[in-house]
């Protein structure tokens, strides 16, 4: 698993922390249109760290490498969301350990798939209080066990928000909604009165409606670092 960063030196001590997912740890810190929501944060006192997803760096195309490694592997009996979560858990409390992160100020971002990844890294760790997502992939149709659904009833008193195009043919736009719509009454009858559960829908832009626009990307991630409570 690669761990990168971008923002303060380590040497001055824990400060917020965002974990944002995209593609590869590289891509998602450096490579534009990826890191644009990294851009906004990186002018706040705050760190980001980025994970590569599963077979996500490499000679093969990202899409095609998450269904034929997904297939191949789980026929095998593995299951690669657990096992990116588990060591994705793993490496935020070893920063936690060594004095790098606080739990007070985490939260976790992801576009797309790496939205899907959050969601399920924070389902596994509660003391990330916020979760967002940009075209956020809620489940794969090949692998139903894996829908961001089953993760409910571990979510309903976090903060989520998600950005959404409004005909998103790569990921369904109407998927997304009915996730939200799900998590929200279930939080609501957990007795949380006004859900902090947030879906914004823009118009699509990109291929198949599933692009994010820098304005999306820039609003989002303001938002994420007034969760933080970090000002520029």
């Amino acid at each position: 698993m690669k761990l990168e960063f971008v923002g303060p030196d380590l040497s001055l001590g824990p400060l917020p922390t965002i974990f944002y997912f995209a593609l590869s740890a590289k891509e998602s810190l450096h490579q534009d249109p990826f890191n644009q929501p990294v851009a906004v944060w990186q002018t706040y006192p705050v760190r980001i760290f980025s994970i590569t997803l599963p077979e996500h760096e490499g000679h093969l195309e990202p899409n095609h490498a998450v269904l034929a490694f997904w297939k191949e592997e789980m026929a095998k009996g593995r299951n690669p969301v657990a096992e990116f979560t588990d060591l994705a858990s793993e490496e935020i409390h070893r920063l936690k350990k060594e004095g790098l992160i606080t739990f007070d100020n985490l939260a976790v971002a992801g576009l797309s798939r790496g939205a899907f990844m959050a969601t399920h890294l924070a389902a596994v760790i509660p003391e990330i209080r916020t979760i967002l997502g940009f075209a956020p992939l809620t489940g794969f149709p090949e692998f139903p066990q894996h829908d961001l659904a089953h993760l409910i009833p571990k979510l309903t008193d976090r903060t989520l928000r998600f950005y959404i195009g409004n005909r998103d043919q790569r990921v369904s736009t109407s998927r997304c909604f009915h996730f939200i719509e799900q998590l929200a009454e279930a939080s609501f009858q957990s007795n949380v009165r006004s859900p902090p559960i947030e879906l914004f829908v823009t118009p699509s832009i990109g291929h198949q409606g599933h692009g994010t626009s820098k304005t999306t990307f820039e609003e989002g991630a303001r938002f994420l670092a007034d969760q933080l409570g970090v000002a520029p």
